[in-house]
């Protein structure tokens, strides 16, 4: 978990670490060197720092960018991060015949009859029936399981779930 310098003095977080850094680079220029997780107490000409706090983002979100700071008017600094909504996670990847499984069976019988007379219905599931693994986020699985939709073959919802990965119950 990364972790947080904190300045007690001014009560501000300083720099949001992976690992404990060797040299720490102060927002008014001055360094603090030879820093150990396990100190009591760091200090520069302008600052006291006397322990980490851990620290995260919201859930939900990611830290962009880089810190800035700004002094204020008591003379405390403050320190700002952008934050931008975590990335949702990659679709899975899954065996052709996992994603087989992902439709219910009726879906399935559906879907044969429709591949007998709708080339693109067949060309679908030959497709993925042949690519041994299914990216389910792959742009043409997802045009294919839309065909799907758009034919009636299956429903919304139930297209929703197949490209989450999730099984019918």
């Amino acid at each position: 978990m990364p972790f947080a310098l904190v300045d007690i003095a001014v009560g501000s977080v300083l720099q949001i670490f992976q690992q404990v850094p060797d040299t720490l680079k102060l927002p008014n220029g001055d360094l603090v060197n030879g820093i150990q997780k396990d100190s009591t107490q760091w200090r520069s000409d302008s600052y006291a720092l006397t322990r980490f706090d851990s620290f995260k983002p919201p859930t939900g979100k990611v830290i962009t960018g880089s810190p800035t700071y700004a002094v204020e008017a008591d003379g405390s600094v403050t320190e700002t991060y952008d934050v931008i909504d975590a990335p949702a996670p990659r679709p899975p990847v899954v065996t052709s015949l996992q994603f087989r499984h992902l439709f219910t069976q009726a879906e399935t019988v559906a879907i044969t009859t429709a591949g007998q007379t709708d080339i693109q219905v067949r060309i679908f599931t030959d497709e993925a029936a042949a690519a041994g693994t299914v990216d389910l986020g792959a742009a043409a699985v997802i045009q294919g399981v839309a065909y799907l939709v758009a034919k009636n073959i299956i429903t919304q919802d139930r297209a929703d779930q197949i490209l989450k990965g999730v099984s019918p119950s």
